[in-house]
């Protein structure tokens, strides 16, 4: 009788060892699973209004969000060739809202400016906002004219020719409404441009 007790209290002991070690595990892998989150589509590199988004622009990170998801765009759909409804800011985590598929939205578009490499500061680099002045060099006694700010936050998209360049011209591409690049290429003609960044 003794050995039949013994038996069976050491069979639930197996049993609540079992289950034990069962619910641990379980516990572990619920916690592993929910650390891993999810991927979804991160801006990598400002984006302005109304510009096209390019596969540079964007990167899959993963990520466990603690609120709602509702929106997010996942690795499932890419926003790459979506055009942006608003300014898109380095970092961001890219939602349904603020993309659209419409052409008619599409409203920003580049020009490459060539800039001497003192007026352009060192820090300046892609996805800043800069805004653009034109300056006129006083020569052989000329009349000194005010600089003009020709216009302001845009996007640096390149800068080519900077590396090793420290007396020279380089290029710089720069992202604004397409109903800005005439006033722009205008002041082109004469004097120069300088650029001054945003917020430091």
């Amino acid at each position: 009788m003794a050995t039949q007790l013994e038996k069976k209290s050491q069979s639930r002991m197996f049993i609540a060892i079992a289950l034990f070690v069962a619910s641990i595990a379980t516990s572990f892998f619920i916690a592993f699973l929910s650390s891993q989150g999810s991927s979804y589509w991160v801006v990598k590199e400002s984006v302005p209004i109304g510009a096209k988004i390019a596969s540079a622009d964007v990167g899959l990170v993963k990520l466990k969000l603690a609120r709602a998801t509702a929106g997010y765009l996942s690795s499932v759909i890419s926003p790459v060739g979506a055009i942006s409804k608003r300014t898109l800011v380095q970092g961001e985590i890219l939602h349904r809202s603020a993309l659209t598929e419409s052409a008619r939205e599409l409203t920003a578009g580049s020009i490459s400016l060539a800039i001497r490499s003192s007026d352009i500061p060192p820090s300046v680099k892609l996805g800043d906002q800069v805004s653009i002045y034109h300056l006129h060099d006083v020569r052989n006694g000329e009349t000194q004219i005010e600089p003009r700010l020709v216009i302001s936050s845009v996007f640096v998209k390149e800068i080519s020719g900077r590396e090793g360049n420290f007396s020279g011209d380089f290029s710089i591409t720069v992202s604004l409404n397409r109903d800005d690049i005439p006033t722009l290429l205008a002041a082109t003609t004469s004097g120069r441009l300088v650029i001054v960044a945003i917020g430091g």
